[in-house]
């Protein structure tokens, strides 16, 4: 799987990113939290191609035994961790590259973002990094109506840019991945929406 994913890297000419989901069914508890680190840090170790000698690693939950590292990616794919309770939260500010939630999991939907953001914003001290070196994206579900609709990304575009827009300037929210595999909303988004909330962003912070 990782060497597939640094391929398909190279295909899609670096965007790629890998997300870590970490949410239900799945217990939210101290071995969760151990499991997706140790995790990351094997990710990491297998794309280390600069480093010497096979990966070996002995941990409580993963135990590599001298894989071969590599190939190296053509750029260094981020890890963004969609975290939504404070263990991983912490986690998340500690190792991650950037936080991924999405909605359907925040108790209180995108009004959660602010304590969420606090807590991993808290943890940056301890870990010694900046606030700002972890990426804020939001994973929703969306669809596209004629008229106004009800709740997050469900309206017209003009809406969805409003609101993406609301996030990134209340929130610190720099990406949207929406969770669909409808084409049109995927392109809507892409080609109309985006450009749309980028305006609204610069034009707010401008003034």
């Amino acid at each position: 799987m990782i060497l597939e994913r640094v391929t398909f890297d190279d295909l899609v000419m670096s965007r790629l990113l890998l997300v870590i989901i970490a949410v239900q069914p799945w217990p939210m508890n101290a071995h969760t939290v151990r499991a997706v680190e140790e995790a990351v840090d094997v990710i990491r170790g297998l794309w280390a191609t600069d480093e010497t000698g096979p990966l070996r690693v002995t941990a409580e939950f993963c135990t590599v035994n001298g894989a071969k590292r590599g190939p190296a990616p053509a750029h260094r794919i981020p890890i963004r961790v969609g975290a939504h309770k404070p263990r991983m939260l912490r986690l998340t500010r500690r190792i991650a590259d950037g936080w991924l939630p999405s909605p359907a999991f925040l108790p209180e939907g995108p009004a959660s973002l602010r304590a969420m953001n606090e807590q991993i914003d808290e943890a940056a001290s301890a870990a010694g990094r900046e606030p700002a070196a972890v990426s804020r994206l939001l994973n929703p579900s969306g669809r596209c109506t004629s008229g106004a609709g009800g709740g997050l990304l469900r309206g017209t575009p003009g809406d969805w840019a409003e609101q993406i827009a609301d996030l990134a300037l209340r929130h610190g929210v720099s990406g949207v991945l929406l969770a669909s595999d409808e084409p049109a909303d995927l392109n809507l988004l892409g080609h109309e929406v985006a450009p749309r909330a980028r305006e609204l962003v610069q034009s707010e912070r401008v003034t």
